[in-house]
This record gives C-alpha cells, sequence and structure tokens, in this order.
C-alpha cells in the first residue's frame, strides 16, 4: 500500500500530511484525500524543512509506505516516508502515527 502526498503544513517537527489515496473500484479509480498528523525525527525534519519551507507551507513530492506492527503485542500503525528530493535521496524513515 503505497500513498503519495505532496504538500503538508511546518510546525516545529510536527508535520500534517495532505494524503491523496488512489483505490480502484473495479472500473476505475476513485481519489481519496486525509490528513495524517506526523511527528518526523529531526533529521528528516531538517530536510524537508531547508529545501521546502515557505511560510507555513512545506510543498514536498514523497511516497509513504503504511504497515502495521506488532510492538509488544499491541498492534500499531507506521508509516515509512521517503521523500523525493535531492538531499534525502535513498533515505527513509519511519513515523509512527500517535
Amino acid at each position: 500500500e503505497v500513498k503519495i502526498f505532496n504538500y503538508g503544513t511546518w510546525e516545529k517537527y510536527s508535520f500534517t500530511l495532505g494524503v491523496s489515496e488512489r483505490r480502484w473500484n473495479g472500473k476505475t479509480f476513485e481519489f481519496y484525500n486525509q490528513y495524517l498528523p506526523i511527528t518526523l525525527t529531526s533529521t528528516l525534519a531538517d530536510i524537508v524543512g531547508k529545501q521546502y519551507k515557505k511560510g507555513n507551507e512545506i510543498i514536498v513530492l514523497a511516497t509513504i509506505h503504511r504497515s502495521v506492527r506488532d510492538v509488544d503485542g499491541q498492534k500499531k500503525v507506521y508509516y515509512d516516508i521517503k521523500a523525493n528530493d535531492l538531499y534525502s535521496a535513498d533515505k527513509t524513515k519511519t513515523a509512527m502515527v500517535a
């Protein structure tokens, strides 16, 4: 399951992603928009901030891989974020959604 986001808002290390998800309904693709609050690691936040900060808005292209993992017997949702920019080439960070 891969999702693409193309913008977000910047508040320190807190990042609200505008996510577009594409689903196939048997005849055509349907698009769903949703917003995910994610706290980035400082490294990725610095990369994204330096590259894309324009006022309070970040413009970025990235892919998100959603995964559910068992942590101490509890299922937790993680989003692996791959930013598609020059500074973070081949760097993937994992953010857990609170």
